[in-house]
């Protein structure tokens, strides 16, 4: 198990730093407002200077406990917070996703970050792999 430090904590998301650099984002709810929520936490990431300026950003994104999230949404969310800073170069992004065995469609939404105007590199684990997706979000392939 990995220490962590609390970043921030709305009513339907919350972020951990883990000691290993990775931001961890634990949802509570499965919608839209959560992933808002979550894109408030990345901003105040980004105005505290942890995420700009970084050469790789590792995010581990846990919805065991939520469900799944609108994951087009979360996508788009991620894209218009880059073009929202054109004057900052958008740093790698890695980010593992965990979700309930009961979710299965996950190659459309891989191809998602591909489509990403910054580099983004997303891959998807079920509940059983948490320590693999942490393995994967600290990897450099």
């Amino acid at each position: 198990m990995f220490m962590s430090k609390e970043v921030g904590t709305t009513a339907l998301c919350q972020c951990h730093t883990l000691n290993n650099g990775v931001f961890e984002f634990t949802f509570f709810a499965d919608n839209h407002h959560a992933v808002d929520q979550w894109a408030n936490l990345i901003e105040q990431l980004q105005l505290e200077g942890k995420w700009y300026g970084q050469p790789v950003v590792r995010l581990l994104m846990d919805t065991r406990e939520s469900g799944q999230l609108p994951l087009r949404y979360l996508f788009e969310c991620l894209s218009d917070y880059n073009r929202e800073y054109p004057h900052l170069q958008p740093p790698h992004v890695r980010l593992a996703y965990v979700h309930s065995s009961a979710f299965t469609m996950l190659d459309v939404f891989k191809m998602f970050a591909t489509l990403m105007p910054s580099p983004t590199a997303a891959e998807f684990f079920d509940e059983t792999q948490y320590d693999q997706a942490v393995s994967w979000v600290l990897s450099n392939d």
